[in-house]
């Protein structure tokens, strides 16, 4: 079956995640999310990514914690792991020279665009600049999240709705940016030129 990105294959582990938790059974939640990640690798329906890598991790460190006592203290710092994690992740992506939106890109453009030489450099601009975003994001939350912690912000919906619209933001930039870029830098169109002045 050929391979493809779907936004299920991001959500629904943590959809069973969060059933888990609210519901009280967060080893379960866990292992439900780690299991619904490796079905489809498995199954060859979905390629795991740096982003699904790192929410692996993420519910591993959770559901460890969970089965040892000594680690519920780790439990308090959970509001911080999730975005800290993504946050390490996308600053080594961007280290290593393979931003973690390489991967989604490369997904969704036509063949037909490599053939073109200039196409590659104008790529890795894009997703430089996409990846970076989410790595502000990611610090974002993850400054709320400590203050919100240490009781720093008052009222408490506060960090959660700068971090809903700093999510919501990087949203709207990932979608829109690559067609503006696209647009306005890597195939603008020609200027027009002015007719030449006719002698008479």
């Amino acid at each position: 079956m050929k391979l493809r990105s779907s936004i299920l294959y991001t959500v629904v582990p943590w959809l069973v995640y969060f059933i888990g938790e609210t519901t009280g059974y967060l080893a379960i939640g866990c292992g439900g999310a780690l299991l619904a990640m490796l079905v489809p690798q498995t199954a060859g329906w979905y390629r795991l990514k740096w982003t699904d890598w790192t929410q692996s991790v993420y519910f591993a460190l959770v559901l460890a914690a969970t089965w040892r006592p000594a680690f519920y203290t780790f439990l308090s710092f959970r509001p911080l792991l999730g975005p800290g994690l993504f946050l390490v992740m996308t600053l080594v992506s961007l280290a290593v020279g393979r931003p973690f939106t390489n991967q989604f890109a490369m997904e969704e453009i036509p063949e037909d665009y490599w053939t073109d030489p200039a196409f590659p450099p104008h790529f890795a601009v894009v997703n430089r600049i996409l990846t970076s975003a989410w790595g502000l994001n990611f610090a974002v939350i993850l400054i709320c999240a400590w203050l919100a912690r240490e009781e720093m912000l008052f009222p408490g919906w506060v960090g959660k709705g700068i971090s809903a619209g700093s999510f919501l933001a990087v949203v709207v930039l990932t979608r829109f940016f690559p067609r503006w870029y696209e647009k306005n830098v890597y195939c603008p169109k020609p200027v027009p030129q002015p007719l030449p002045e006719i002698k008479v």
